[in-house]
């Protein structure tokens, strides 16, 4: 559903954030 590909494209943004701030 859109909400689950929602949900998705939060988590994978927010361990790309993370990803970024580590470096």
């Amino acid at each position: 559903t859109r909400q689950r590909i929602n949900d998705e494209y939060k988590k994978y943004k927010h361990v790309t954030n993370e990803e970024a701030i580590a470096e």
